[in-house]
């Protein structure tokens, strides 16, 4: 059992075995978000520093975390939240283009995710574009992998 965004239970895990209705035996891990160091849309190789005004793009099911963390490092945070997955359009970039240069903000953020689905857009190039990289992290990652790697292997 993998339990997610473990940093905001505040549950204790016999608690937890019991509400699940799970076996003492069955193994918990608990999994966080960690956002890695932001890089250049154009170029994966160039760190970026984040504005303090951004326009924040995302196509995820769950963006609050993701705002909360850039607001939580002195972001003021303008953001356009599209469904999970949602394709991106020439359209799209020019309301970006528009929503950006009438409030003054020079910098659109988004993940690695939906970076992805905009490269290649139509003059998405005229866009000062930073990606944040978002990871999972594992509590006792080690153990997890053994446990796998035994049961491939029975």
């Amino acid at each position: 059992m993998i339990i997610t965004h473990a940093d905001r239970l505040n549950v204790g895990r016999e608690r937890l075995w019991t509400s699940l209705g799970l076996k003492s035996e069955t193994p918990i891990f608990y999994s966080s978000i960690r956002y890695g160091t932001p890089y250049m849309l154009n170029d994966s190789t160039v760190e970026a520093g984040i504005d303090e005004n951004i326009f924040l793009v995302t196509g995820i099911a769950h963006p609050k975390p993701l705002v909360e963390h850039l607001e939580r490092h002195g972001c003021n945070v303008r953001h356009r939240a599209y469904r999970d997955h949602a394709p991106f359009s020439e359209n799209d970039v020019e309301e970006w283009k528009t929503t950006m240069l009438d409030s003054g903000i020079k910098m659109l953020v988004t993940t690695e995710k939906d970076a992805m689905r905009m490269k290649g857009l139509p003059h998405i190039e005229d866009l000062q574009i930073v990606v944040l990289p978002i990871e999972i992290q594992i509590q006792d990652h080690e153990i997890l992998l053994r446990l796998i790697s035994e049961k491939l292997y029975e």
